[in-house]
């Protein structure tokens, strides 16, 4: 019960009613449907106020109805809106009453002022404002790299205190397996043994904490092709690899379709008993002749495509010019992504039963088998890959890695984009999500980037915050 206001000093009545917020999800425990928060009750020698409070998240609004009896009727009324406490929320005043934003947490009161002729009456509610649970993504959820390469975890934040920057920390669970690093997008971990570990990170914003994790396995000589080979003829049958451990199951060549470690990129279809097409191989006899892989040696072989030792490095990629393109072979590649179209969708923003393309947010119908009359599209290019200093020995993994795969309107990935870097073209929307994949693929492979395309890259940085695809 608030202190009782002199009838006689207002001649005015006002009642302020609080409706859902416009600007985000309702709180739990907003009223519904509008009450009265506060009311000057005329006809008595004093007035009662009831306070009531409700409760928004920051960044949410509350709109408050102002009803007015009294005063001249003459006189349009006019009102001022005001919060206790500009920390925790603003007010601003609309044409039915008031608005009050969430900014951040605690407590206000919004208070409204009206006037009509030379009567002033005020009403007021209060406010409680609290700050969304913080949610943390980690992605991928498993990764295989071969010892003393690196694996890139990116770290999607929402909720939590909007006012203060996220932090975070990363973690291996066995260093003697892999060593980890926070980076500017999540962390980085680098083989430096053979075995599985656990990479954690610890995210903290404002006085909120989340810890989230992902798998890695880090393969050494035993995972290689001669380890299964058993006579050394280069030709491996399914008695060879059945022999071994579970089969043939080779984590220095990573499966992009499921994480598992298997090499199916590695085997020439034609000569696979891969019958489902799921990259498991030795599901049956009807290939007795065995499995040929496409390259046997680890070779890493760049040629003159790699940065100079020594060159400047940017967000750790290597920053050099490019060489004028030479020996790049298409179908040394691969095709093993085409089948991945399904998964590549359904990882997208939908509406309804279509799809959205990232670069325009274009709507494609989803097909009854998951795909759509899209192109799929490697993020960074193939050719850009191959300039930046690819290994041979993983143009194949590339090309079928789920991170640098998506789907593009056919006139943007043709006529537009085709195989330029981000200096040479960049998407209409999701610029920043665009720049982070690229740059998180760059780091994955150990590729560089010329000066031109760090430049863009930075500037689509800065432009967009946004690390996710976001349309409609």
């Amino acid at each position: 019960m608030h202190r009782a206001l002199p009838f006689q000093a207002i001649a005015l009545a006002v009642l302020l009613f609080a409706a859902c917020s416009e600007s985000g999800p309702r709180s739990p425990t907003a009223p519904d449907p509008p009450l009265p928060l506060a009311a000057a009750l005329a006809g008595a020698t004093d007035t009662v106020q009831v306070q009531i409070t409700i409760e928004i998240q920051t960044g949410q609004t509350a709109h408050f109805t102002i009803a007015i009896t009294g005063g001249d009727s003459n006189v349009d009324p006019v009102w001022t809106c005001a919060s206790a406490d500009t920390t925790v929320a603003s007010a601003a005043q609309t044409a039915s009453g008031c608005s009050a934003t969430g900014i951040g947490a605690g407590s206000t009161t919004i208070t409204a002022t009206v006037t009509r002729g030379t009567a002033t009456a005020t009403a007021t509610v209060g406010l409680r404002v609290t700050q969304p649970p913080l949610a943390v993504a980690f992605a991928p959820a498993a990764d295989t790299v071969e010892a003393g390469q690196t694996a890139q975890f990116t770290i999607e934040i929402t909720g939590g205190d909007p006012n203060t920057e996220p932090a975070w920390t990363c973690a291996s669970a066995d260093t003697l397996i892999a060593s980890a690093t926070a980076t500017s997008f999540g962390c980085s971990a680098t083989g430096t043994g053979t075995g599985a570990t656990t990479i954690a990170a610890t995210v903290t914003r404002g006085t909120a904490t989340l810890s989230t994790s992902a798998s890695l396995r880090v393969a050494g000589e035993r995972d290689t092709f001669a380890y299964w080979d058993a006579n050394g003829n280069s030709d491996l049958t399914c008695t060879e690899a059945m022999g071994r451990d579970d089969g043939l199951k080779l984590p220095a060549y990573k499966d992009n379709r499921n994480g598992t470690g298997l090499i199916y990129t590695w085997l020439q279809r034609g000569r696979s008993s891969d019958s489902d097409s799921d990259g498991i191989s030795c599901e049956s006899t009807q290939n007795p002749n065995g499995y040929v892989p496409v390259r046997v040696s680890s070779s890493t072989q760049t040629g003159d495509r790699a940065c100079p030792t020594g060159s400047p490095t940017w967000m750790g990629l290597p920053v050099c010019e490019e060489g004028e393109r030479t020996g790049y072979e298409r179908d040394a590649f691969g095709t093993a992504y085409a089948s991945l179209e399904d998964e590549i969708i359904e990882g997208l923003p939908k509406s309804g039963g279509q799809v959205y393309t990232p670069y325009s947010c274009k709507l494609f119908d989803i097909r009854a088998d998951g795909t759509a009359a899209t192109d799929i599209d490697h993020i960074v290019a193939l050719a850009e890959a191959y300039d930046s200093g690819l290994p041979d020995s993983r143009f194949r993994d590339f090309a079928a890695d789920l991170a640098n795969l998506t789907i593009a309107d056919p006139v943007v990935n043709r006529q537009q984009k085709s195989d330029s870097d981000a200096g040479g073209w960049r998407p209409p929307r999701n610029t920043g999500w665009f720049a982070a994949q690229v740059v998180a693929v760059k780091q994955k492979y150990g590729l560089s980037v010329n000066p031109a395309e760090r430049d863009a890259l930075a500037s689509m940085l800065a432009g967009d915050s946004s690390r996710t695809v976001t349309c409609g």
